[in-house]
């Protein structure tokens, strides 16, 4: 009984320092991303709204045109909403599973501009995310051009 004492004296102290320094691990990247989620989350709804609103053009695309726009793998395909929302976010993140395909030429622009849009948007918020993150840690923020003396 008293090695049992003895083994667990000894390992309290160590015990207690893993917990502190878990605490504080933790306490820092809680706090890391809470700054870190308004431009996260401005980032996804941004790029929520590009595959809606291009969901809205292939749909009201489908529904403007006399034939099909679009085809499968049985040949052509209506386009409901929520197909024409699978097609808009498979395109934006440039998946291209092919069980949905544009089949007109002004529908092919149109998915071909989405996922550029959809590039760029994936450029521009990533740089902007790690920008606010250098502004919130208090590092100072490049800027192009010459250097200042």
């Amino acid at each position: 009984m008293a090695v049992i004492a003895i083994v667990v004296a000894a390992s309290v102290r160590g015990v207690v320092l893993l917990l502190t320094d878990m605490a504080l691990i933790t306490e820092e990247l809680a706090g890391r991303a809470s700054r870190m989620l308004v431009p996260v989350v401005a980032f996804l709804a941004m790029y929520a709204m590009l595959v809606i609103v291009f969901a809205c053009l292939y749909r009201i695309a489908q529904g403007l045109s006399m034939h099909a726009l679009f085809h499968g793998p049985q040949g052509p395909v209506p386009l409901p909403f929520p197909d024409a929302l699978y097609f808009s976010l498979v395109t934006q993140a440039t998946v291209g599973y092919g069980d949905v395909t544009p089949h007109d030429d002004g529908i092919r622009l149109l998915a071909s501009l989405q996922v550029i849009l959809g590039q760029v948007l994936l450029l521009f918020g990533f740089a902007e995310i790690m920008r606010s993150r250098r502004v919130l840690a208090g590092e100072p923020v490049r800027r192009p051009g010459p250097p200042v003396d």
